[in-house]
């Protein structure tokens, strides 16, 4: 291809410019988690059934997705928390006990202590906000 070509300036902008957006969220929501988790109280939350709903694909199929659905008490008083990750099939059996971080000075704010619910939309926008960044730089230098 040919050196100093402005369409590949472009694409490696526009591609550096997603994945920095992408770095900026993930930094944002990791450190909204990590402040909340300091100051967060522990108690012990269980699975008490599912919401659930139908996701659909590309090809017009659809899945049937299941979000946890947690009671836990604190200071005399019941909360309920639905996990904001859904997935095809359900993550807890009911009865189950997790651990559940609350904001002590609003019980209704809730976060499952736990690796999907803490971490893993932050791994993968830093990984999609690395590759497209990291992409688009070398779009941007080679052509």
């Amino acid at each position: 291809m040919m050196k100093d070509s402005k369409v590949g300036k472009w694409v490696g902008g526009i591609f550096m410019f997603f994945g920095l957006v992408m770095l900026g969220v993930c930094t944002y929501i990791f450190y909204t988690n990590y402040t909340f988790a300091q100051n967060a109280v522990i108690v012990k939350g269980e699975v008490t059934g599912f919401d659930t709903h139908y996701s659909s694909d590309d090809d017009g199929g659809s899945t049937l997705m299941y979000s946890s659905i947690f009671k836990y008490e604190y200071q005399g008083q019941e909360y309920e928390h639905t996990s904001d990750v859904s997935s095809s099939s359900p993550d807890y059996d009911e009865g189950d006990e997790v651990e559940i971080l609350i904001d002590p000075n609003k019980p209704s704010k809730a976060l499952v202590n736990e690796f999907w619910d803490r971490w893993f939309v932050i791994v993968i926008l830093g990984f999609m906000g690395t590759m497209f960044t990291g992409l688009g730089y070398m779009a941007f230098r080679l052509f």
